[in-house]
C-alpha cells in the first residue's frame, strides 16, 4: 500500500489532536473502581519499591487483609503512577496526564502497525479511536490501557525485527512482552502467539525464537521474587482465584454470548465500517436479520443471562434491544474472523485472528468475570484486520464517505464514557457529603463499600466498618453506596437514618448499575457493558448511631 511520509505524518497528527480533543474533559474525573487500589500501591511503592503490596487494605467485607491477598494484578501500572503521583502530589489530573499519553501511544501504535501490516492505517486507528472500549480504559487510571499499550508496540517491534532481521527490534520486543506482563498477567499470552506468527511465517526462526525466551525469564523470576516476598507467587495465586471464581450458572453458550455482547457494545464503531464494505446493503441487512433473530429469541426466552424482562416497572424492551444489537454486532465480528481465514490466509491475517480469538476465549471463559476491560487488548487487531479486509475501492471515496461514519459513534463513545465520569463524581460527592455530616472530633465517620467512595472517605477519616461486627458508639455517622460492593444494611434498631442522597450519575447512559443491568467493569452485576436509558440514580444513605 502506497503512502507518502508527509502523508502519514499529517494523519497521525490528525488522530492525536481528536485524541486529546476526546481525553482531556475526563482529566479531573475521580478515581473510580478499581482505580484506589492501583493508586495505593502507587504510594506504597513512591515509599518501598521494592515491597509494592507490603501494605494492608479494607477491600472486601470490612475486613482488612494484605494488598498481596486482594490485587490480583501485577503492579507494573502503579509503577508509572507512583511517578505522576509524586511529581503532581497525588493529584486526579496528574494522574489522568499519564494515562491520556499512555492512551494517544495506542492509537499511533495501532496505526504504525496497520502500516506495518499493510492494512489501511487510518480505518485502523478509527475504529480503534471510535470505541467505547478504548474511551472508558483511557479514562481510569487501571493498567488494562499500558498492558495493551506494550502489547502493541511488541507485536510492530516484533514484526519489524523479523522482516529486516533487526536484533535491537527484537530485543525491545522482548523487553515490551515483559511490561505488558508486569502491568497485567494476561501480557505473557503474547509469547505464545508471537511463537505461532514465526512458525506460520516460517522466516528468521533462528534469529526470532530465542528472544521469546527473556519474557518467559521475567515470568520466572516475577513468580520467585513474589514468592520471596508474599509466601506464594502471585501469578498461580491469580490464577487459582480465577478458576475458584469463575462459578456460575450460564452455560459455555450463554457465557460465550454474554462475552459477544460485551464485545459488540465495546467495539461499536464495527458499524462504522458497514457502508465501506462492498454491497453495504446487503451487509447492512444481514445485520438487521441477525438483530431480529436475536432479539426474537431473547424475547422467547424472556430474559437474558439469568435476568428476567419482566420486573417490577414492566416489561425491559431496553435491555432486550441493547442485547440484541450489541450481541448481532459482537457476532458479525466473529463472522469477520472466519471471512478473513477464507479469503487471505497469510501470515499476518491468521496472527490478527488469532490475537483476536484468543482474546474472546479468555475473557470468556478463563477469567473470574467478563469485562469490558478485558477485551482492549483485542481491539487494536480488530481495527487492523478491518483495515486489511476492506476493498482498495474504497480509497477512491471522498474523506467524508469513508470516515464520516466514525462521527456518530464516537460521540456514542464519549457519552459512554461521561455516564461512567458522572458515577465516579457521585461517590466524591457522597464521600464529601458524608464527611460534613459528622458533629464533632471525637465522633467516628464508618463507611461500607469500595471503589472510589472509599477512596476519598479515607482521605477525610473514614473507616471502613466491619460488616461482621457493625456496631458503633452513640453519635457516629454510617455511610452506606445502594450501587457499590460488599454492602449490607444495619440494624436499623441501632441506628437512625440521617439522610438519603441521591445523585443524577449521567443523564443518558448507565455503565455499571444492576438496576439497569448494565456491568461494564463486571458482568456478574449486570449481563450489559453499558444501556442508554432513562437516568438510574445513584443513590448513598447515611445514619447514625443511636
Amino acid at each position: 500500500m502506497k503512502s507518502t511520509l508527509k502523508t502519514d505524518m499529517r494523519q497521525m497528527m490528525l488522530l492525536s489532536v481528536v485524541c486529546l480533543i476526546c481525553l482531556i474533559p475526563f482529566i479531573g474525573k475521580p478515581l473510580h473502581i478499581d482505580d484506589p487500589l492501583y493508586v495505593w500501591t502507587a504510594k506504597q511503592i513512591a515509599v518501598a519499591p521494592t515491597d509494592f503490596y507490603g501494605y494492608r487494605i479494607n477491600w472486601d467485607w470490612g475486613v482488612e487483609l494484605p494488598a498481596s491477598d486482594i490485587i490480583k494484578n501485577p503492579p507494573g501500572m502503579s509503577y508509572l503512577l507512583a511517578l505522576a503521583g509524586v511529581a503532581g502530589n497525588w493529584s486526579e489530573t496528574w494522574l489522568h496526564l499519564l494515562v491520556v499519553v499512555i492512551s494517544l501511544f495506542l492509537i499511533l501504535g495501532t496505526y504504525c502497525l496497520a502500516r506495518e501490516l499493510e492494512a489501511d492505517p487510518l480505518v485502523a486507528a478509527l475504529v480503534t479511536l471510535c470505541t467505547p472500549l478504548f474511551m472508558m480504559s483511557a479514562t481510569v487510571v487501571m493498567g488494562d490501557i499500558l498492558m495493551a499499550t506494550s502489547w502493541l508496540w511488541a507485536v510492530f517491534f516484533w514484526i519489524r525485527g523479523g522482516r529486516t532481521s533487526s536484533h535491537a527490534c527484537l530485543v525491545v520486543a522482548a523487553l515490551l512482552v515483559s511490561v505488558s506482563f508486569f502491568t497485567k498477567y494476561f501480557g505473557i499470552c503474547l509469547v505464545p502467539l508471537l511463537l505461532c506468527y514465526q512458525l506460520i511465517k516460517r522466516k528468521n526462526l533462528a534469529l526470532c525464537l530465542p528472544y521469546l525466551l527473556l519474557p518467559v525469564l521475567a515470568v520466572v523470576v516475577y513468580q520467585l521474587w513474589t514468592a520471596g516476598l508474599y509466601g506464594r507467587g502471585l501469578l498461580f495465586d491469580a490464577a487459582r482465584f480465577s478458576v475458584a471464581s469463575k462459578g456460575g450458572k450460564l452455560s459455555l453458550f450463554g457465557q460465550g454470548f454474554v462475552c459477544l455482547v460485551f464485545t459488540g457494545g465495546g467495539m461499536l464503531s464495527l458499524v462504522s465500517l458497514l457502508p465501506l464494505v462492498p454491497g453495504a446493503r446487503k451487509a447492512c441487512s444481514c445485520l438487521f436479520v441477525l438483530f431480529l433473530v436475536i432479539s426474537s429469541v431473547l424475547f422467547l426466552q424472556g430474559g437474558y443471562a439469568g435476568r428476567p424482562f419482566a420486573g417490577p416497572e414492566g416489561f425491559q424492551w431496553l435491555q432486550l434491544l441493547h442485547a440484541a444489537l450489541f450481541g448481532a454486532v459482537g457476532t458479525a465480528l466473529i463472522a469477520l474472523l472466519l471471512w478473513a481465514v477464507i479469503v487471505d490466509r497469510s501470515a499476518e491475517t491468521l496472527f490478527l485472528v488469532l490475537w483476536i480469538a484468543g482474546t474472546l476465549v479468555f475473557t470468556a471463559y478463563l477469567n473470574w468475570t467478563i469485562s469490558g476491560r478485558n477485551l482492549l487488548p483485542s481491539l487494536p487487531a480488530v481495527g487492523i484486520l478491518a483495515g486489511r479486509l476492506l476493498p482498495v475501492t474504497v480509497n477512491s471515496r471522498s474523506p467524508v464517505l469513508r470516515y464520516g461514519f466514525f462521527g456518530p459513534v464516537l460521540l456514542l463513545s464519549l457519552m459512554v464514557a461521561w455516564g461512567d465520569k458522572s458515577h465516579a463524581e457521585s461517590a466524591r460527592l457522597a464521600a464529601v457529603r458524608a464527611g460534613s455530616l459528622k458533629t464533632s472530633a471525637s465522633q467516628k465517620l464508618y463507611f461500607q463499600g469500595h471503589w472510589g467512595f472509599q477512596y476519598y472517605l479515607q482521605l477525610l477519616g473514614g473507616v471502613p466498618a466491619d460488616t461482621r461486627n457493625m456496631a458503633g458508639n452513640r453519635g457516629d455517622v454510617l455511610a452506606i453506596p445502594a450501587n457499590n460492593s460488599f454492602t449490607r444494611m444495619p440494624d436499623m434498631n441501632a441506628v437512625d437514618l440521617l439522610e438519603t442522597v441521591t445523585y443524577r450519575a449521567g443523564q443518558l447512559v448507565s455503565v455499571m448499575n444492576p438496576a439497569a443491568g448494565a456491568g461494564y467493569y463486571a458482568s456478574a452485576r449486570g449481563p450489559l457493558p453499558y444501556l442508554f436509558a432513562k437516568k438510574h440514580d445513584e443513590t448513598y444513605y447515611v445514619f447514625r448511631y443511636r
